[in-house]
């Protein structure tokens, strides 16, 4: 069971992301559920449209962050009963569009700072303990800049911003957003991504690999299938990796995967040339004995 989710404020990309990353596990033959936050296709949305729609009050100072929280608790809750529960218990991997991380984005800014440790850690009885939703194996949130949010914000609304909700009308509550999803990042270890080069929004597809350049290299052939039947294509062969560009590696383990990848010419290689340049090496499951018989793991510990 894993459960993926994309975080960000509004305008930063998440639903285009969201659809790229299931778009590529689908094509890996890797059985992927999207699922998007808020349900505003669920009656359980009716107190976050109402809050959103200024209904409560036109600031988003006007409902407290419990209140608020609760709002989007609840249709968190019926979304997970009702539509992916089963599918998450049966190994479907789900990629959210926000999540319960979303309340420590834009809710924990209503309470003074000192306060947001102990907030962090109510959201998360409340969402993962007493609600009993999955908590997250992957956060990736996806940074932008404010001003340049704004600007996609528009476009997508064809310049009326009328159209805004209560969030995204007002910029230094959103400005408060950004610093909540720096501080709950760092305490819970969210990876983020910079959407933004020279003041300007990154290429759909440069965020997409993390601002990274993400090869698949194949070992015993372009296509090779995994231990339990999932086929897996790959971008190049391992011989033609190009050991010059070459900035890290991930071994992905595996039985008898980890074998094939230690008796490659072409994958010591590049081990060796990224250990020569003092570039990350990673291994997974079976993969870290590759390491330990170069003698590469003396002195450190692994799993």
């Amino acid at each position: 069971m894993a459960l993926v989710v994309l975080e960000g404020l509004d305008g930063s990309g998440k639903g285009t992301q969201t659809g790229l990353l299931r778009q590529g596990l689908e094509d890996r033959g890797i059985p992927v559920r999207q699922v998007t936050f808020p349900d505003y296709q669920s009656p359980s949305s009716a107190l976050v449209k109402m809050y959103l729609g200024g209904e409560f009050g036109t600031d988003p100072e006007d409902v407290n962050a419990w209140a608020a929280s609760t709002f989007y608790a609840v249709d968190r809750y019926a979304s997970y009963q009702k539509d992916w529960k089963k599918d998450y218990q049966a190994g479907t991997l789900i990629l959210c569009d926000r999540y319960a991380t979303s309340n420590l984005v834009y809710q924990m800014g209503k309470l003074p700072r000192e306060q947001w440790g102990q907030y962090l850690a109510w959201v998360e009885d409340l969402e993962y303990g007493k609600l009993g939703i999955p908590r997250p194996d992957a956060v990736l949130y996806l940074d932008m800049p404010i001003e340049i949010s704004q600007k996609l914000l528009l476009s997508r609304y064809e310049g009326d911003s009328g159209k805004k909700d209560i969030h995204e009308s007002h910029l230094e509550f959103l400005r408060s957003c950004r610093e909540c999803a720096r501080f709950a990042g760092e305490r819970l270890g969210w990876q983020v991504i910079s959407c933004e080069s020279g003041g300007e929004p990154r290429p759909v597809e440069d965020i997409r690999r993390a601002v990274l350049t993400v090869k698949l290299a194949g070992v015993t052939g372009m296509e090779v299938t995994g231990s339990h039947g999932i086929a897996v294509k790959a971008d190049l062969a391992a011989e033609d990796v190009d050991l010059e560009s070459l900035e890290a590696m991930m071994l992905p383990g595996g039985l008898p995967g980890t074998h094939n990848l230690e008796a490659s010419p072409a994958v010591q290689a590049c081990i060796d040339r990224c250990v020569e340049r003092g570039a990350l090496v990673s291994a997974i499951c079976a993969a870290p004995s590759i390491l330990a018989h170069k003698g590469l793991l003396a002195g450190r510990n692994a799993t």
